[in-house]
């Protein structure tokens, strides 16, 4: 951490890369079992742990990722540090997407998870979705969530951003959009540099503008509930 600036805060991924099969499903393992309380010591501002989830599995592979979710969040709660939740659907096509992310959504909203903010694939992408901002508070527990990019292109992307944070999303979580053109110059650090200080900056201006209409946490109805009481 000694790198990093005071001002910058330092999220913590709590999964192994990739997953295990099982049963035609995908299991999430974390790298260590006490990763959260060591994260807590080391002065990391919050951890993520990423899980693949499909309602078309077993049940012993579902409850094998309820278990961790839970188990994680349970540590972070004790470490009193901040616990987000990343889910990648699978096992639907692009049309039942949306239908799979709230369904992910509405499951990990129960309190016992303790999640305090949920990093999920974009609920929409076109105009025509037929959401509200209501409904999909209802369906998160009234927790905020953010989007990721999955590596589309930032033009793409700055407009599913849009569309999202105009039904309540945070903002994002991003990265690939950000930087992946960057792996082209993996031979030649100077140029993969300059890449990331001109259009990489670029590409974060860009997203910034497209969440200009983003709901800041403590205003979703979850965290407002809490600094009312």
């Amino acid at each position: 951490l000694k790198y990093i600036h005071r001002n910058s805060g330092v999220i913590l991924s709590l999964e192994k890369s990739g997953y295990v099969e099982k049963e035609g499903g995908r299991i999430s393992q974390v790298v260590e079992d006490d990763i959260v309380r060591k994260a807590k010591r080391w002065g990391v501002d919050a951890v993520k742990l990423l899980i693949y989830w499909s309602d078309n599995v077993s049940e012993e592979v579902k409850d094998h990722q309820r278990d961790l979710v839970k188990k994680m969040g349970e540590m972070a709660l004790e470490s009193d540090i901040l616990y987000i939740l990343e889910i990648l659907t699978y096992g639907v096509s692009e049309s039942e997407k949306t239908k799979a992310v709230l369904s992910a959504l509405k499951e990990f909203s129960r309190d016992d998870y303790h999640v305090d903010l949920f990093k999920v694939e974009p609920v929409v992408r076109e105009e025509s979705h037929g959401l509200s901002r209501d409904y999909i508070f209802d369906v998160t527990g009234g927790k905020p969530w953010v989007i990721l990019s999955g590596g589309m292109d930032v033009e793409t992307f700055k407009k599913i951003v849009e569309l999202n944070c105009e039904l309540g999303a945070s903002g994002v979580l991003a990265g690939r959009v950000i930087w992946k053109d960057s792996v082209r110059y993996v031979d030649d650090p100077d140029r993969m540099d300059l890449f990331l200080k001109t259009t990489g900056v670029r590409n974060v201006e860009i997203i910034r503008r497209a969440m200009s209409l983003a709901l800041p946490y403590h205003q979703t109805p979850y965290y407002k509930d809490i600094m009312i009481s």
